[in-house]
């Protein structure tokens, strides 16, 4: 041992000091400022109203039923760098009557009714009366591509819950 460290002694200090240097970077890139909140939880909004709302995401398929007893309630999306106090709502997402009767005919988590529940959304940007567009509509992309911070790309935000 003594031999194999008097041989290479620079390089491996070198090496070891560069290996925990890039820990240190990737430990940092991965951890954030604000809290990740329980991805169980989804933020909804009353498109009506305005209204904030946190339901469990994965019983619920929007439009829920709002307030008033309309389908209004559609499920917001929420957006933070790492150096922002807040998260920011950037793009709303619902289904349609006829990709919400498909989903109910799924009892679990099956591949048809993941790929359904990923292709089967419609999406919108939070501009007063734009339109609700399919994902493979290419105006999607740009509704939802999250612009990045100045502290790098900004991270979905879910609601607080309870852990």
């Amino acid at each position: 041992m003594r031999t194999l460290i008097n041989r290479f002694g620079v390089p491996l200090s070198v090496g070891i000091i560069v290996l925990a240097l890039i820990m240190a970077f990737l430990f940092r890139q991965s951890s954030t400022t604000y809290p990740p909140g329980d991805p169980s939880l989804a933020w909804y909004i009353d498109e009506e109203t305005g209204e904030e709302s946190v339901l469990p995401s994965a019983e619920n398929i929007p439009p829920l039923l709002g307030k008033d007893g309309k389908k209004t309630l559609v499920q917001a999306f929420k957006f933070a760098g790492d150096d922002e106090k807040t998260a920011n709502t950037y793009y709303l997402v619902k289904y349609s009557d006829s990709v919400r009767n498909e989903l109910a005919k799924f009892t679990g988590e099956e591949m048809e009714r993941l790929n359904m529940l990923h292709l089967g959304q419609l999406v919108r940007s939070l501009e007063p009366n734009s339109p609700w567009v399919t994902l493979r509509d290419p105006r999607a992309t740009d509704i939802i591509s999250v612009p990045d911070h100045s502290s790098g790309p900004r991270r979905q935000v879910f609601p607080p819950g309870k852990r």
